[in-house]
């Protein structure tokens, strides 16, 4: 197997309940660009959990989770949320891919952020209200961008990490979309129906599932307070305001 003719150029990397899913739905749909195979991981289909999970099976068993390039126009990515945070990836990343990799960030209101990682394992992890008042917590914790994006920062160029604003994706998702196929080099095409999930307009990509109710003013207020000065710090990193 030709190696390089298999693996990714480009990765969505994070934030875990950003937007990472309903993004990675979206740029399937162009047709220069490949998702990983559906018979080599289980799941959503979009998290091979390579780099921070299943590292030890090699480059090549990587290489296998990912569909033949025809051509060099076609584009291989995956989306893994937790490689944002789990601090070994970066360098991982960096010394494992040799051609150029390009790099999508979604980041959202923390606060936000953390109730959404919240209910989505609540059950599973029997977690109540408690561990929002714990700022080591993981459902904290990941909330902690700047942190997360200097590790990345050591590794690659800002010019290779495209960072987007859940919240500006949400209100404008064909606007963000478009600014993808441009930071990837690709031309653009019409989408006509997006797939996302906007919190405010409840626009729900599965009408099945329940929306989770709104998080208590006392704990977003804990949140915003605690998230404050990590905010201005990723403001100062990026150059640019992100207004939570």
């Amino acid at each position: 197997m030709d190696i390089e003719k298999h693996l990714p150029d480009f990765l969505i990397i994070g934030a875990a309940r950003c937007g990472t899913s309903s993004m990675h739905a979206n740029l399937l749909l162009h047709p220069r660009i490949q998702g990983p195979l559906k018979t080599k991981i289980k799941g959503n289909n979009k998290e091979v959990h390579f780099f921070d999970k299943k590292f030890g099976r090699g480059v090549e068993w990587y290489a296998s989770c990912f569909p033949f390039k025809e051509s060099k126009e076609i584009l291989n990515f995956e989306s893994t949320p937790n490689y944002f945070y789990d601090e070994k990836v970066p360098g991982r990343i960096s010394h494992s891919m040799t051609a150029p990799m390009k790099l999508i960030v979604m980041l959202r209101n923390p606060a936000d952020r953390a109730w959404s990682h919240f209910w989505h394992w609540k059950d599973k992890c029997h977690w109540n209200h408690k561990i929002f008042f714990n700022p080591k917590h993981i459902v904290v914790d990941k909330g902690v961008y700047w942190k997360q994006l200097k590790r990345w920062l050591t590794f690659y160029h800002p010019n290779e990490i495209m960072i987007i604003k859940s919240e500006a994706f949400y209100a404008e998702p064909l606007k963000a979309i478009a600014e993808v196929f441009d930071f990837l080099g690709i031309r653009r095409i019409r989408i006509d129906n997006p797939v996302y999930y906007d919190p405010k307009r409840e626009h729900i990509r599965d009408p099945g599932k329940a929306k989770y109710p709104e998080i208590p003013e006392r704990i977003r207020a804990k949140l915003e307070q605690f998230y404050r000065p990590h905010n201005l710090i990723l403001e100062k990193l990026l150059d640019r305001k992100m207004g939570w």
